[in-house]
């Protein structure tokens, strides 16, 4: 499993979306990560990503964090909340194939709103979910986009 591509300082949070005239309309919802972004080749066959924070803060927070849900879980004797826990995303984490992009099952978008923002909006077509990470860096954004073929969308 291999980096291709990194990037400090970026913004990330979960998003849920509606697809409203053709246009994808999205609210972030829980916390939100700042760190060092990263998309890496999951089997290192160059089909398979995952877009995540890498960094050790995030890391580690997260790992902690999710080990004392579920510990807490299993003390409360509640399987449920345990599994959920288990379960959870600690890393801002997209998943992705090249095939799922191909066949519109999850959708990336590159979005500039200069000078406010750049950066990707990752969408999961079959759960109504997602993730946005915002860069603060355009020529960084910029090659996350051409490394996943996206032309930008400048607002």
């Amino acid at each position: 499993m291999s980096y291709k591509i990194t990037s400090q300082n970026c913004k990330g949070r979960k998003i849920d979306f509606i697809i409203q005239d053709g246009e994808f309309l999205s609210k972030g919802i829980g916390r939100e990560f700042v760190g060092t972004l990263v998309l890496q080749d999951r089997f290192e066959n160059g089909t398979t990503f995952r877009l995540f924070f890498a960094d050790n803060i995030n890391v580690g927070f997260g790992l902690f964090s999710k080990i004392g849900k579920i510990a807490k879980a299993i003390m409360d004797e509640n399987s449920i909340d345990a599994y959920r826990a288990g379960k959870d995303d600690y890393l801002c984490c997209f998943e992705f194939t090249l095939e799922e992009l191909k066949n519109e099952i999850k959708k990336i978008e590159y979005i500039v709103q200069p000078p406010y923002y750049q950066g990707l909006f990752c969408y999961d077509l079959k759960n109504g979910g997602g993730f946005s990470y915002l860069f603060n860096n355009i020529e960084e954004a910029d090659q996350f986009a051409n490394f996943l073929g996206l032309e930008p969308n400048i607002l």
